[in-house]
């Protein structure tokens, strides 16, 4: 493998996350498709495992690569799901574009934690693919959307769940052989 690629490979991944993100975002805003959206940020939770494990693997990890894959992790698990909450709940009114708003803002400040610990071994908080995933199937498959008051408390959850500092190892494949 060239070096160029070999010390690019994982942003190159990051980057192609971020922009599917951002298309997710886009055609929720245009075309409030759901079904694209929710594809998307479970194809982005791959992408954000392979990412990963390519940089370690390449030992190409890098603090623009850390604050890409923040970047990434806060439009795929953060904007989309949030946007795709006020597509499906948007009738709920004001109500619910301040608990989506406090969802991506509570995003933001777990990553933001996160890139500024340095700690590769460990997580704080509810991991964000996590929590973007769970809002998107609260959303899309959980509840019977005229069940506001079961959105409210679950979000608020993982909310919690994403500002309280608790200690997750990360998880650590082996190297294959």
């Amino acid at each position: 493998m060239t070096s160029w690629l070999r010390r690019h490979a994982a942003n190159s991944v990051t980057l192609f996350g971020i922009s599917l993100a951002l298309f997710a975002g886009i055609n929720l805003l245009v075309f409030e498709a759901v079904g694209v959206a929710t594809l998307i940020v479970f194809l982005c939770a791959g992408i954000d495992g392979l990412d990963g494990w390519l940089a370690r693997r390449l030992g190409s990890a890098s603090t623009v690569g850390r604050i890409l894959d923040a970047v990434h992790d806060l439009l795929a698990f953060g904007v989309v799901p949030g946007l795709l909450g006020l597509v499906v709940l948007g009738d709920y009114g004001h109500h619910m574009f301040m608990l989506m708003t406090a969802f991506v803002l509570a995003m933001l400040f777990r990553l933001a934690r996160s890139v500024l610990r340095n700690r590769p071994d460990t997580l704080l908080g509810l991991p964000a693919p996590f929590a973007g995933m769970s809002l998107v199937l609260a959303c899309t498959v959980l509840f019977e959307a005229d069940e506001p008051l079961h959105y409210t408390v679950f979000i608020l959850v993982i909310i919690l769940l994403m500002l309280i500092p608790f200690p997750i190892k990360r998880p650590c494949f082996p190297p294959s052989a």
